[in-house]
């Protein structure tokens, strides 16, 4: 009888430690299964695209106005080719000539060099519009002013693409930690956080526009020789 007593003893603890096993298991497949349903929540409500239909279109035109300072930068790109583009207003720029630059100018008889518009660097920052996306969108604002925008907004971008859309955004101040603009959309009442990184370039512009010195022309070689005397 003792040893009956003790078999069945064991073969009780055997069935708890089992029980206990089988629970331990389903107890940490619920809990996996409730992480990845909260991350599929999550990513569900990450923001989407801000021009949703325009996100593979180039962009055409663009026109900047800080609207504290009355600065504008306007510039069209051309239908022909994606690198050219014409600058149509811009900040008035204050020419600071070096001495040197003086210098040559004297001896050649010439004057400051013409600058043209940088089209890479207009088509690399204007470029960014059409497929801005937000990192964070606030929809319980208050007050849009709080952010830099609502009426007043402390800047104004419009920009049209090649699918023949024209757009308008209201961009306001950086967060605290200057990692994002507030922007907005006309008539819409959330705020959006966006890179800064997608706008200080574009941004930029209206304090130091985007020109270059023109390529320079090769020279031709004269025929009949290398020389002035033909030797």
């Amino acid at each position: 009888m003792g040893n009956l007593q003790r078999r069945l003893i064991v073969v009780g603890v055997i069935l708890l430690l089992f029980v206990g096993v089988v629970l331990v298991l389903r107890f940490v497949d619920l809990g996996g299964g409730s992480e990845e349903n909260d991350l599929t929540v999550d990513l569900a409500d990450q923001p989407g695209p801000l021009f949703p239909s325009e996100v593979f279109s180039s962009v055409t035109f663009v026109r900047l106005v800080d609207n504290q300072t009355g600065a504008v930068f306007q510039a069209t790109g051309s239908e022909d080719s994606s690198l050219a583009w014409t600058i149509d207003e811009m900040p008035e720029l204050t020419p600071t000539p070096t001495p040197e630059a003086a210098g040559e100018g004297e001896e050649t008889g010439g004057g400051a060099q013409e600058l043209v518009p940088d089209a890479t660097r207009i088509l690399s920052a204007a470029g960014q519009l059409a497929s801005l996306t937000p990192t964070r969108t606030l929809s319980q604002v208050e007050a849009l002013s709080t952010y830099g925008l609502g009426d007043d907004p402390h800047y104004t971008i419009e920009f049209s693409t090649s699918a023949g859309n024209d757009y308008t955004l209201y961009v306001g101040e950086q967060n605290p930690a200057g990692t994002s603009y507030y922007v907005g959309l006309p008539g819409q009442p959330e705020v959006h956080l966006v890179s800064s990184s997608a706008l200080s370039s574009l941004l930029g512009f209206l304090t130091d526009p985007p020109l270059t010195a023109p390529t320079p022309t090769p020279t031709a070689t004269p025929e009949g020789g290398e020389g002035e005397d033909g030797s």
